[in-house]
């Protein structure tokens, strides 16, 4: 059921004149019967009205002096009629304007009829009367999800995020031109280009667009302050869309405009009006003298607004009623409304699809700030996180973050350094996890290496923004500084006497202790820190045995495990072991006791602090790629060294070549040293005495011929790049020399 009231002059509530009081004046009451179909929409003109019913049929009553009915033969119509030109349409939305209608299709095409003669029509001419509607053929290449009339001009919002505009503009209402003063077609408003729409709004002279993200932009007539625009250097007019600095921060979801004057709904379920109050439709108690937003004092919560040409409404959910307040001489107003009848039956006219819309339109060419914007609130979306979304939503969500150019990936950049720290990890978060799933496709089902390219780009970007710079540094921070720290942080902690782990005395190999002196704490912070030597691309020298890496991956030690530790047991593995000989009887049950006691039991606590810091950093699913064996290369590095592949690999520049004669003293001298001091040099050299698992194959040092240098001076190094500054020396004494120098000062930078 719905209900009407007010002038019923042309028959516009469609109710009977039996139903009517003085001058046409009608109260609220129950409108015309529809039968077993449920009113969706109702869209009031000066003097006509449109209902949308369930079944997608708009039904027209009231003036038909300029077709706005949608039908020939009939002047007035007092009671509803279906629009037999639309019957075969299934029409989602209606709008009017003064004398002219409009209706969008599900399809997303627009229809419109009634006067045309400021062009609000948008079909290419000035025609007074237009009975029939007729598609605006402009719009139909883009599928259009909302309209809005005003007095004489017209908006509509398309699906990939467009706003277009035609009709009177004498006020700039289009947001086009200045010089252009009607329009007869629909014309796209080039400055909101970006900036992703929820809703637009046409006031009698001037407009409204709310973006995604709460910015009202507002254009068109401000000669009473409807725009919100006010202060002694307002503007009466603008003709550019600009966002209204008064209302961003109001947190507002929708946008009503009368004739003269605007009313906001804002996230708590408070109105603000402002613009002309000339019939007390702003809703103020006192006249005011501000003309800017205001909120309307009510104790009530609101979830619903809608402007007449001189009059408010708004609904409060929490008590079923209709506050009303503005020109009340034709019974516009019934303050404080609560027909028994009327229910909470309000429902959500436009969702918005993420995967069929939102993503395909990203603004990923806009300047806009507000409109990369959207790429801030969408991973704050929950549906964002859901595993079952990440190649729906994710993926093409990281896919437009790629594809945004320069100017525009350095506005989100630092968008994204303001963030917080539990906005930026659960970013980081949802693409790991995309990553993971990608890579856990089932089995038969090809895999989308463009989807892991898009995921793996967006996550470069975020690794760029979290990237360090050291003070003093001319470079960015490249791994020597990184490489250096772990490698002095995990020296000094797997000593013996720091006595955190502890070494076999048949082996160089560590383990946990099984009475440790720190607390499990300790052991949870080096998990991290092995983490994030590995997510730094590090590698570290950790004599760990290869059963560690089989229980971070989740495989049993083995007895081979147990006789690379080669350790020694003074404990009983079952009650009064000690006494109890090992035959062939219970050998196998003896080794497999000996193994879960030293590599699960006797360290059980401990251990699990230590995994649980290590997967913090690390991501379980993507190291179940590798086996142990590999693993353990990865994270400790490559132990073999081919130290004249190392020789081959190397650079030269700036009048150095490899035979020239300091090059040749200097590979003599270097290979002449022993293994560890050769390590030593690397370590001089990049910061850690190991190289990844190819490194040694594919790195060397880059030599670089100082510009001035002399006989007495010492090389200088730049880890990150492997770079060597070596001076033009003249003998093999003094190549010794340097070369020594540098092994015994290969911590820190200050040489």
């Amino acid at each position: 059921m719905h209900f009407c009231w007010g002038d019923n002059s042309f028959g516009q509530l469609g109710v009977k004149a039996a139903r009517r009081g003085k001058a046409g004046q009608v109260r609220c009451q129950p409108g015309a019967s529809l039968g077993s179909r449920d009113l969706l929409q109702a869209a009031c003109g000066e003097r006509h009205s449109l209902l949308l019913l369930s079944d997608g049929t708009v039904w027209s009553c009231g003036s038909n002096d300029c077709g706005q009915l949608g039908r020939k033969n009939t002047r007035n119509c007092e009671w509803p009629a279906p629009i037999q030109a639309l019957k075969t349409q299934e029409v989602v939305l209606v709008s009017c304007g003064k004398e002219h209608s409009l209706a969008v299709c599900k399809t997303g095409r627009v229809f419109s009829w009634g006067s045309g003669s400021e062009g609000q029509l948008g079909i290419k001419e000035f025609k007074k009367q237009n009975f029939i509607p007729k598609e605006i053929l402009d719009l139909s290449s883009v599928k259009i999800i909302q309209v809005s009339c005003g007095l004489y001009h017209s908006i509509a919002l398309a699906q990939d995020g467009k706003v277009f505009s035609w009709g009177k503009n004498h006020y700039g209402q289009l947001g086009l031109k200045e010089n252009v003063s009607l329009q007869t077609r629909p014309q796209w408003v080039k400055s909101l280009n970006g900036i992703p729409m929820a809703q637009v709004a046409a006031g009698g002279d001037h407009s409204f667009a709310l973006s995604l993200s709460g910015t009202p932009y507002g254009w068109g007539r401000n000669n009473v302050g409807q725009l919100a625009l006010s202060g002694k250097n307002a503007p009466e007019q603008i003709h550019k869309p600009c966002s209204i600095d008064e209302l961003k921060s109001l947190h507002v979801t929708y946008i009503s405009c009368g004739d003269e004057h605007t009313a906001v709904l804002t996230q708590d379920g408070k109105v603000f009006t402002f613009g002309s109050n000339n019939s007390g439709q702003l809703g103020r108690r006192q006249v005011s003298k501000k003309r800017g937003p205001q909120t309307v004092d009510s104790a009530h919560v609101f979830s619903q607004i809608a402007c007449g040409s001189h009059h408010t409404l708004a609904y409060a959910y929490t008590t079923g009623q209709v506050v009303s307040f503005g020109c009340g001489s034709q019974s516009h107003l019934n303050s404080l409304l609560q027909p028994g009848s009327l229910e909470q039956n309000f429902s959500i006219s436009n969702l918005i699809s993420l995967s069929d819309y939102m993503l395909k339109v990203l603004p990923w060419d806009s300047p806009h700030q507000e409109a990369l914007s959207i790429f801030l609130l969408l991973p704050e979306c929950p549906l964002m996180h859901k595993p079952e979304n990440w190649e729906s939503l994710v993926v093409p969500f990281a896919k437009a973050v790629c594809e945004i150019n320069d100017q525009s990936s350095e506005v989100l950049e630092k968008c994204w350094e303001s963030l917080e720290e539990s906005s930026f990890n659960s970013l980081i978060q949802m693409l790991k996890r995309s990553i993971c799933l990608q890579m856990d496709c089932q089995p038969g089902r090809v895999k989308n290496h463009c989807n892991s390219k898009a995921l793996l780009g967006m996550l470069k970007k975020l690794h760029r923004v979290s990237e360090i710079s050291i003070i003093g540094e001319s470079y960015p921070e490249c791994g020597g500084v990184r490489k250096e720290f772990f490698h002095c942080v995990f020296k000094e902690m797997i000593q013996p006497e720091y006595e955190m782990f502890v070494y076999s005395e048949n082996s160089s190999l560590m383990w946990f202790p099984t009475n440790p002196k720190f607390n499990k704490k300790r052991y949870f912070l080096f998990g991290v820190l092995y983490g994030l030597s590995i997510a730094s691309f590090n590698v570290a020298n950790l004599p760990f045995p290869l059963a560690l890496y089989k229980k971070l991956l989740d495989q049993k030690p083995s007895l081979e495990d147990l006789q690379e530790l080669s350790p020694e047991l003074d404990v009983d593995l079952i009650p009064n072991g000690s006494s109890i000989l090992v035959d062939k009887t219970n050998k196998e049950d003896f080794v497999s006791r000996c193994i879960n006691y030293i590599f699960n039991t006797s360290v059980k606590k401990i251990y699990k602090e230590f995994q649980t810091g290590f997967y913090k950093v690390c991501t379980k699913e993507i190291l179940n790629l590798f086996h142990p064996e590999e693993l353990k290369v990865v994270t400790t590095g490559n132990p073999d060294y081919d130290w004249k592949v190392f020789e081959e690999n190397s650079k030269y520049f700036k009048g150095y070549d490899k035979s020239h004669p300091t090059i040749v003293m200097f590979w003599e001298a270097f290979h002449r040293l022993s293994l560890e001091k050769k390590k030593d040099f690397l370590l001089f050299l990049t910061g850690s005495d190991r190289l990844q698992a190819q490194d040694i194959q594919n790195r060397g040092i880059n030599f670089i011929h100082p510009e001035s240098a002399r006989e007495d001076e010492l090389p200088i190094v730049h880890t990150c790049f492997h770079n060597l500054y070596l001076p033009p020396y003249s003998t093999m004494e003094r190549v010794e020399e340097v070369l020594q120098i540098a092994i015994n000062n290969n911590r820190g930078f200050a040489l």
